[in-house]
């Protein structure tokens, strides 16, 4: 079995049980309840001891204690169970479910991404202490809960007729400057330079700039180009610059512009208005930016409404990462804030399948 399937795999794990309240619980036979119903120890402790039995366990042992990996296996292994508990009756509210034809499908895809044979996708999953049925029910957890953050954000995530919206009203963004420039730092030489090339007959300039810019422009990245500075948008130059180019027409050169840098003698070679289909995605991530911040507000209200009890062996349940912790927060390994969006199934060897 090829190792990095093993550490793949145990890297699912960590996404899944990552990605996942006060008051302990007056039995010893229940973890957590949640909305009143009950996770049994059993399910925790079952879990844990799969776990503790694997080389993968061995091997995060190795650079810690037996005992931190398995406080530390059982508080997320609680963790995502919890989720389930709070998340799945949301989701069916919303009308939401996952057919054994949907997992099944999912599943296939895991396997034949990272796996040669039947017999290699179960070894792998009895290194992490997984059986098929629960890698199943993870990927129900997985699905579901994508399809919940689908459908939270989807007010958030604009709509083609709104990115094209954007696009016209914003359309001055999208308008691009091609200018070239020989950067001197003697006002009398910019103003020599720029008389010569402002009498001259526009057959003519395009070779007499190129050569003036190789042999004067301290600028040595664009004189190389013979002044070029290619196809810009605005807001990318500084403001003396930036307004002097504005207000030269195709094929003017303009007097010296004194800048920070020196003076400048500007030519303007070309304008154009960048596509919509070449700024559509941009213009998507731009507007797509409170997605992450929609669902973040959604978990956190799910969570602080929902009557989440764990026992008290196990620490208390923060709201604020999600997590099952020890009383002082941050003791364990594993309680870092997770992903503001569903993972992978732990249990999936890193498959890469939508």
């Amino acid at each position: 079995m090829n190792r990095f399937r093993f550490v793949a795999l145990s890297a699912c794990v960590v996404l899944l049980l990552s990605a996942c309240a006060g008051g302990g619980s007056s039995s010893s036979g229940v973890a957590a309840t949640v909305n009143g119903h009950d996770i049994p120890t059993s399910e925790v402790q079952d879990a844990t001891t799969r776990y503790a039995a694997t080389d993968a366990f061995n091997q995060q042992a190795q650079s810690s204690s037996a005992s931190a990996v398995k406080r530390q296996f059982e508080q997320s292994w609680l963790s995502r169970l919890i989720r389930r508990q709070v998340l799945a009756p949301l989701a069916a509210k919303r009308g939401i479910s996952v057919t054994a034809k949907d997992v099944d499908e999912r599943l296939q895809k895991i396997k034949a991404a990272n796996f040669k044979t039947d017999a290699e996708y179960k070894h792998a999953l009895a290194q992490q202490g997984l059986t098929e049925p629960i890698l199943k029910q993870l990927i129900a957890d997985s699905v579901i809960e994508k399809r919940l953050h689908a459908e939270v954000v989807a007010p958030a995530v604009p709509t083609s007729k709104q990115l094209k919206a954007y696009y016209f009203s914003h359309v001055a963004q999208y308008r691009q400057t091609r200018a070239s420039q020989i950067l001197v730092k003697n006002q009398r030489l910019a103003l020599n330079l720029s008389q010569r090339l402002r009498s001259l007959p526009k057959k003519k300039l395009a070779a007499v700039f190129l050569k003036l810019a190789r042999k004067y422009s301290i600028d040595k990245t664009s004189a190389k180009q013979g002044g070029d500075l290619g196809f810009v948008s605005s807001g990318q130059f500084v403001p003396e610059f930036e307004s002097a180019e504005s207000h030269l027409k195709v094929g003017q050169v303009s007097t010296p512009v004194h800048t920070q840098f020196g003076f400048h003698v500007i030519w303007v070679t070309a304008r154009r208005t960048q596509p919509y289909s070449k700024v559509s995605s941009t213009i998507k991530s731009s507007l797509s930016q409170q997605e992450g911040t929609v669902w973040t507000s959604y978990l956190q209200r799910a969570f602080g409404n929902a009557d989440i009890r764990v026992n008290s062996t196990y620490g208390h349940f923060d709201i604020a990462t999600q997590q099952v912790v020890n009383d002082q927060a941050g003791d364990v390994p594993g309680t870092e804030t997770p992903s503001a969006t569903p993972t992978e199934p732990a249990g999936t060897p890193s498959s890469g399948t939508p």
